[in-house]
């Protein structure tokens, strides 16, 4: 179990990574070669950088407070993936991130000023949340979430019925914000009643 911790995976050493089941309050750049976190359920906190690399994350159960950023053809496996809270999500260079076992987002907050991202930028990247149906703000001041499909991104929010900002806690300045801007740029909400 890793807290707290910086990993540089690329082409050079390797790393038992296949052993590790908590990766908290940490951050994995992992380029050059794919890798395969076997055994990783818990990664709460933690920022994986993906470029260009296959990374299989397909045991993670839940990255509350996370980010995942996949660029230059980077893919990640987070099939398994179930609790999002206060998590983001950075997709561009044409790929997809597929989310279906994730069932409901909120912003748990828990200082003000905090943003969280779902971003799909440029033509043929996407975020794919098919199963989530309800996605809810922060309490503190200027809690925000984005939402943003840019230069032909798409982000899939069809199975989401109501998106609401908490009337509790610090008001002010809190927002979710969501975007399409380009070209085939689409944030996708079919169902969206509230």
């Amino acid at each position: 179990n890793l807290v707290g911790v910086l990993l540089r995976l690329n082409n050079n050493g390797t790393l038992p990574i296949e052993q590790l089941i908590s990766f908290n309050n940490s951050r994995a750049e992992i380029t050059g070669i794919g890798r395969s976190f076997d055994n990783l359920i818990n990664a709460n906190g933690s920022q994986f950088l993906i470029t260009n690399v296959v990374v299989n994350l397909g045991s993670v159960t839940t990255m509350t407070h996370g980010s995942v950023t996949l660029s230059s053809g980077g893919t990640a496996n987070l099939n398994q993936l179930q609790n999002i809270d206060s998590a983001s999500f950075y997709i561009s260079g044409g790929v997809t991130l597929s989310l279906p076992s994730v069932t409901s987002y909120t912003h748990t907050s828990n200082a003000n000023s905090q943003y969280r991202y779902f971003r799909a930028q440029g033509s043929g990247s996407r975020i794919e949340m098919p199963n989530l149906t309800s996605i809810t703000n922060g309490t503190f001041y200027n809690s925000n979430i984005v939402a943003e499909a840019l230069s032909g991104g798409v982000i899939n929010l069809n199975a989401v019925t109501e998106i609401s900002d908490p009337n509790s806690g610090d008001v002010r300045y809190r927002a979710v914000s969501i975007t399409a801007d380009g070209v085939n740029s689409r944030v996708e909400l079919a169902n969206l009643v509230n």
